[in-house]
């Protein structure tokens, strides 16, 4: 699961809650599953992202906001820089 998430974007493993699972892989249709699960063939997956109440209780969450503002802030300033 940890891949196909990484496929999809690769800042969804940092929100990543669990996945639902469908198909051979699994015992029950759908199966929540973590992102150790190994997924087969033509295995169908649903991503659940955690809440934004759950991302902000992160340890790490004022960090991962500082430097999103960082990078923004750079690159409106490289860009002013160009015109």
């Amino acid at each position: 699961v940890e891949s196909a998430c990484k496929q999809v974007h690769r800042s969804l493993i940092d929100d990543f809650k669990f996945a639902y699972v469908w198909g051979t892989s699994t015992k029950h249709d759908p199966q929540s599953c973590g992102l150790s699960h190994v997924l087969h063939d033509e295995d169908v997956i649903q991503i659940v992202k955690k809440t934004n109440q759950q991302q902000k209780a992160d340890k790490n969450y004022q960090q991962r906001v500082q430097q999103h503002w960082d990078v923004t802030r750079e690159r409106r300033r490289k860009n002013r820089l160009k015109t």
